[in-house]
């Protein structure tokens, strides 16, 4: 009986150790395969995101007739996405406003196509977005996704009379910091 019991240990530490074996080859083969380049589709709705059904962006890729879906994300409320896709592909990028919650785009809902793309190197020191409208299969044009906004700024405030002749008395470092 004692026998069997350690034959049986044995044979459980002899399979844990191929296992060990064989997982530290597979993932140092799997480790040492670089990923391929990366590359990014940026995509802003033309018109304002409908307040009905949920507005989505699906990324398709495109081999010849063959085609396969590799993003699919819910729109933001100012109309912006973005896809990172391997480079080297083509793609093609719809918009639609799924009325009807089944996550695909219908005959009767709001549709907007990119038409083949390739993307953006990561590395692009001017990030550009392309335009697309509902109805329209075609980009409508490109928007660069660094435009700064324009801030609102309310008028400064002034100070009240009693910290106010104490203001010549403040450090000019920090009269410049709080931006006085």
């Amino acid at each position: 009986m004692a026998f069997y019991a350690l034959f049986q240990r044995q044979r459980l530490s002899n399979l844990v150790l191929v296992a060990c074996v064989l997982g530290s080859v597979s993932c140092s083969a799997f480790v040492s395969k670089k990923p391929p380049p990366s590359g990014f589709i940026a995509v802003q709705l033309a018109s304002p995101v409908p307040k009905r059904g949920h507005t989505y962006a699906r990324a398709t890729q495109v081999e010849g007739k063959k085609k396969k879906i590799v993003g699919f994300q819910l729109i933001s409320k100012d109309g912006a996405t973005a896809f990172v896709v391997p480079s080297g592909q083509t793609y093609e990028v719809c918009l639609f406003c799924d009325l009807n919650r089944n996550e695909s785009p219908d005959e009767n809902e709001p549709i907007a196509r990119s038409g083949p793309i390739s993307p953006q190197a990561i590395t692009t020191p001017e990030n550009l977005a392309l335009l697309l409208d509902f109805g329209i299969y075609t980009p409508v044009g490109v928007v660069s996704t660094l435009t700064p906004q324009p801030k609102h700024t309310d008028p400064p405030k002034k100070l009240p009379p009693a910290i106010e002749r104490h203001m010549d008395e403040v450090p000019d470092w920090i009269k410049q910091a709080v931006g006085e």
